[in-house]
């Protein structure tokens, strides 16, 4: 599912650091769908977790 395609995306190169068109990360997501794997690993492959969306929110 999700994790193995953030898993190939990543091991390819993949920016995790943006936001996307609703201003929200790949970290907002994978929080919000309460993915904790999917958090976990992108913690493991310093995702900047003080990143914030268009309310000011950060992730955690």
């Amino acid at each position: 599912g999700y994790e193995n395609i953030v898993k190939y995306l990543i091991d390819n190169g993949a920016y995790i650091n943006r936001n996307n068109d609703d201003d929200n990360s790949l970290l907002h997501i994978a929080y919000t769908i309460e993915n904790i794997n999917i958090v976990k690993y992108l913690i493991s492959n310093d995702v900047y977790i003080k990143i914030n969306n268009n309310n000011g929110d950060t992730p955690l």
